[in-house]
């Protein structure tokens, strides 16, 4: 991996992290409300919220996102030998430095872009 790749990670894993800080922080809001407005234990609340993975939250998808578009743009730039594949660097890569954020990524449902007719990551 190159130095262009290696801080582009690093700025990744921070960004995500933050992330998934908020996510969790919204989490425990959403949590409280329900007990609330629904007169339910904190138990059943959390049950409910924690059915889906914190990798589903919007603002985690959101960075995955952000990154993944980076790395496409970082990637076009280089020779094609010098090139990562973006599930690589996200998931793989991640892990390698930060098991914790490495398995919020892998609880991640879809990645979250397509490709336009001309192939280009959107």
């Amino acid at each position: 991996m190159s130095s262009q790749h290696e801080a582009l990670l690093s700025e990744y894993e921070r960004e995500l992290d933050a992330a998934v800080r908020l996510a969790l922080e919204e989490r425990e809001t959403k949590i409280h409300s329900i007990e609330e407005l629904e007169g339910i234990d904190e138990s059943r609340a959390r049950e409910r919220l924690e059915a889906a993975p914190i990798a589903s939250d919007g603002f985690v998808v959101a960075v995955v996102r952000k990154f993944w578009l980076a790395l496409d743009e970082l990637n076009r730039s280089l020779p094609v030998e010098q090139r990562v594949e973006a599930e690589s660097f996200l998931d793989d890569a991640l892990r390698a430095r930060n098991r914790d954020l490495g398995e919020v990524i892998a609880a991640l449902p879809y990645w979250p872009v397509g490709q336009d007719a001309s192939g280009r990551w959107v």
